[in-house]
């Protein structure tokens, strides 16, 4: 059986050093297990000094012997123009995307690889698992961050993140990330809604696993409702783009009444430290998101 090549592209920044050299020690190791070629495409989207920094993790790690290593610079801290800088400058027809802040299970590729040798199939997500610090709340433990629960391994999806995915850019009805979502976040979802309405379909592959280290800074109660804010309003945005809100009053009202709703279940479920509680806080704060707008933006 012949395997299609496969390029590999990461987007990192300047901080997150230990992170990047953890993901390409453990790639190499999913490099080795995929039978066909592969490139990794690294795009810095911080200052354009940190490549050499970059190139320095690539030597030091060995990856190259592995594969073949390109560091490209984004012209902006905007994680959708680097995702549009994958797409372009990536050389394979199938591109999987990873974060710097993950690492993948070493069957990664070929699982990927596997579910979407499907002549139906143009997109194949896979689940992230996060591991926290000991100090994390529980609720947030609980939270399904990553929205894995309840998957269906081959089924359809209706949306994935680009944290672990496999895509045939030929596929791909209309190949662009919104570049105003690049600061708030949210610019993979509308990619996602839009092509999918054009008839690109998008499965789910349970095996192909990856994880993520969450960083202490990122597992606190304020940031995880933040983030939760943030989805709601880049969700109504999205919506209101795609002209799925019929009516906005209406729907900023059921917003509030769902968010308000959802708290003393919540609340309860955390007094009886039930596993569920972080859902349930979660989709309050993301509800209170769609009517109330976060000051902080996720990413710049």
């Amino acid at each position: 059986m012949e395997h299609s090549p496969i390029s590999v592209g990461v987007i990192t920044i300047q901080g997150r050093e230990k992170a990047l050299e953890k993901l390409l020690t453990h790639l190499k190791e999913s490099l080795l297990h995929y039978p066909g070629k592969c490139e990794l495409v690294i795009c810095n989207n911080s200052d354009q000094s940190y490549i050499s920094r970059i190139e320095e993790i690539v030597v030091s790690t060995n990856v190259r012997d592995f594969c073949t290593v390109r560091v490209i610079q984004s012209s902006e801290n905007n994680i959708a123009v680097a995702r549009n800088l994958l797409f372009k400058e990536s050389t394979d027809r199938l591109l999987a995307f990873i974060d710097d802040d993950e690492y993948p299970t070493e069957s990664w590729l070929v699982e990927l690889a596997k579910a979407i040798d499907n002549e139906d199939t143009h997109v194949v997500a896979g689940p992230v698992i996060a591991n926290y610090p000991d100090t994390t709340p529980d609720w947030i433990v609980n939270s399904d961050l990553h929205n894995t629960e309840h998957r269906k391994d081959g089924s359809k999806i209706p949306y994935a993140a680009t944290c672990n995915l496999l895509i045939d850019k030929q596929s791909v009805p209309q190949p662009v990330f919104d570049v105003d979502y690049g600061k708030s976040g949210g610019s993979d979802t509308e990619f996602f809604i839009r092509n999918i309405e054009a008839g690109m379909v998008v499965r789910w592959a349970s095996d192909a696993l990856v994880y993520e280290d969450v960083d202490s800074s990122r597992a606190n109660t304020k940031f995880m409702i933040r983030r939760f804010m943030t989805q709601g309003q880049v969700f109504r945005r999205i919506q209101t783009l795609h002209e799925k809100i019929p009516n906005q009053f209406l729907f900023s009202v059921k917003a509030w009444v769902v968010g308000i709703g959802c708290l003393p279940i919540a609340g309860t479920l955390l007094i009886a430290n039930r596993n569920t509680s972080g859902q349930w806080l979660k989709r309050a704060f993301f509800n209170f998101g769609k009517v109330i707008a976060p000051t902080k933006l996720l990413y710049g």
